[in-house]
């Protein structure tokens, strides 16, 4: 027994002294290496290697201007700069890049044998110039290894060719920049202050990154990665995890991406921001109408099928309205992208909705543009919304729907039906050729509602109608929704009520006054109200005048007619009005004959001289 163990004890102190003789070797000529690598390595072979290695990545003539620095500890690593790369040998051929400060890494053994592969870089200052043509392409002028790489991978292999799968690392990238000039204006891009890395070991393995950058002075941060960066060069189907951060908004998606045609989407995803207009703002986006915008939130998930791309789960917060439902955006082959569904919210604002739709007053010269504009012009619409609250300017709603229609040909939006005041409203506003911006037509329906009510919410205070009844107000505007003045409106109103009464106004007391004084206005004669068993309105409405035909209030024991012009933009009056007193339910056949003039909500009555006398 104990034989055995003393013969395992020295067969192990072998062991350990062949590991120490190994070990001692290894740093040993690791030392050597050290100390003559700088005498079997030439700087002048690194630099000429590292100028081939980057014409090679970018396929464009590059050029170092600064001493190369060569260093071998603690690892080997060369440091170049003012390092350019240039469309051609021509000094004044288009800059396609520029390093301050270039620094790689290389393998000590490969490079004793003349055979340099660098990774692991670390670039100071680098600057990228591109061009974006006016059909929306970039040129990035990259037609060097990468791009050949990305080739290969648009043939649908799974292997990428060995002679391709270029060696890159941990890239650190220090205070970049990135400028994309506009080909057909002098408008030029750029993204500043750019700080992170970007891991890939090599071309065929999977990316990741986190970089900080600034735009239009604001800084964001981007996460990005995905297991097959080539595949989604190559505009092929590849996973993808991507968030963007900044002190206006932020976004993420998670999921799987194809960039080419029809762009695949499948995942979720969200943005999120507390500033809408200083977001689209910092952007470049100069929409009007989004003022009231101030928040939004979106999350969904997304399915591509075929080409159409579909938002499922969708959770929409808009400020304090909040929705939910499913949408589609169908790129047909043919024709313009078309976005349809349905949304629920918990409570709209349709005034806000046609804010939005109709262009403001704007300084010559500005570019900016309504979402109605926008939207027509890049995609066709089709969108069913409903809400169990919504408010239409001063009126609330209660479990209203809407249509909303936009294509080439027409525009549409139509509060398919709401509930007001006991009643119901409906309405349109509708425009040839898809252009609510240019012109309109307006048609609001009233059935069975609180007309005192409805009056009181815009704001009257005289001559009120206390009943149900029902109105029809159909309006052409010659101009857009946010410019039309009352001059720019054409069409008619028709309003009808039964069993009620006028308040606000005292028809004996304008019988006394007509006897007595030469005119007096509504204050004198304002404490009463007129009962009636009928109310018609029936008014045409042009270049600024609305003009009343026949209207007229049908009581037990009176009945009044009226007529004339009611001038829209000063709220003036021209008004003649017969008073009849009736007998048995008969009009009498001398009728009290009044001219109302003045301006609402003060008008002023004057009796006809020569009846005043008769009476």
């Amino acid at each position: 027994m104990f034989q055995s163990l003393i013969h395992s004890l020295k067969t192990r102190k072998r062991y350990r002294r062949a590991a120490m003789v190994i070990a001692g070797g290894v740093v040993a000529l690791g030392l050597v290496s050290q100390v003559a690598a700088p005498y079997l390595i030439s700087t002048t072979l690194v630099r000429n290697s590292m100028e081939s290695a980057v014409e090679e990545w970018f396929g464009h003539e590059a050029t170092i201007e600064g001493d190369p620095e060569l260093h071998f500890w603690p690892h080997p690593h060369i440091i170049l700069n003012d390092v350019s790369i240039r469309e051609s040998e021509d000094p004044a051929s288009r800059l396609i890049a520029h390093v301050d400060g270039l620094t790689a890494s290389f393998e000590l053994f490969p490079a004793l044998r003349g055979k340099l592969v660098f990774e692991d870089f670390d670039l100071t200052r680098p600057r990228l110039f591109a061009i974006r043509h006016a059909s929306g392409n970039i040129d990035w002028s990259m037609d060097g290894l990468l791009n050949d790489a990305v080739e290969n991978t648009k043939t649908g292999t799974t292997t990428l060719d060995s002679a391709l799968d270029a060696k890159i690392g941990e890239v650190t990238i220090r205070d970049g920049s990135v400028e994309i000039s506009e080909t057909d204006s002098a408008r030029k891009t750029s993204v500043t202050a750019i700080h992170g890395t970007v891991e890939w070991p090599e071309l065929s393995a999977a990316l990741s990154s986190q970089l900080s950058a600034t735009m239009n002075g604001k800084s964001f941060v981007l996460s990005f990665s995905t297991s097959q960066p080539l595949a989604l060069m190559a505009g092929r189907n590849t996973d993808v995890e991507a968030t963007l951060s900044s002190a206006l908004f932020s976004g993420q998606f998670s999921g799987d991406i194809n960039v080419a045609n029809y762009a695949l989407l499948s995942g979720s995803f969200g943005i999120n921001s507390q500033k809408v207009p200083d977001a689209l703002d910092w952007l470049g986006i100069r929409v009007t109408g989004l003022d009231r915008l101030q928040q939004l939130s979106l999350k969904a998930r997304l399915i591509t099928t075929g080409n159409a791309l579909r938002f499922e789960q969708v959770s929409l917060q808009a400020n304090e309205a909040f929705a939910t439902g499913i949408l589609d955006l169908l790129e047909p082959e043919s024709g313009r992208p078309r976005l349809s569904g349905t949304l629920a919210f918990d409570k709209l604002n349709f005034s806000a909705i046609i804010s939005a739709l109709a262009p403001k007053p704007r300084a010559a010269g500005g570019d900016d543009v309504t979402p109605g504009a926008l939207l027509g012009d890049i995609l066709d619409l089709d969108l069913r919304l409903s809400s169990a609250e919504a408010q239409l300017g001063p009126l609330p709603l209660a479990n209203a729907a809407v249509s909303m229609i936009n294509t080439r040909q027409m525009a549409r939006i139509d509060l398919v039906d709401a509930g007001i005041d006991g009643g119901r409203l409906t309405g349109q506003i509708s425009a040839p050729e898809g252009r609510i911006n240019d012109s309109a037509d307006l048609r609001l329906s009233l059935r069975d509602v609180d007309l005192a009510s409805v009056a009181r919410r815009f704001g009257a205070q005289a001559i009120i109608p206390e009943a149900n009844g029902s109105a029809e107000l159909n309006l052409h505007l010659d101009k857009p929704l946010g410019m039309a003045g009352a001059g720019d409106l054409s069409g008619s109103l028709r309003l009808t009520a039964r069993d009620g009464r006028l308040s606000g106004i005292d028809l004996s007391a304008i019988r006394r006054l007509a006897t007595t004084s030469a005119y007096f206005g509504l204050k004198d004669a304002r404490d009463g109200s007129i009962a009636f068993n009928r109310l018609d309105v029936a008014a045409t409405i042009g270049n600024g005048v609305a003009e009343l035909g026949e209207t007229r209030l049908d009581g037990q024991n009176d009945l009044i007619v009226l007529s004339g012009l009611v001038p829209l933009e000063t709220q003036g009056l021209a008004l003649s009005a017969n008073i009849y007193a009736k007998t048995d339910g008969t009009p009498s056949n001398d009728p009290l004959m009044m001219f109302i003039g003045g301006a609402w909500p003060v008008p002023v009555f004057w009796p006809m001289t020569d009846q005043q006398h008769q009476q």
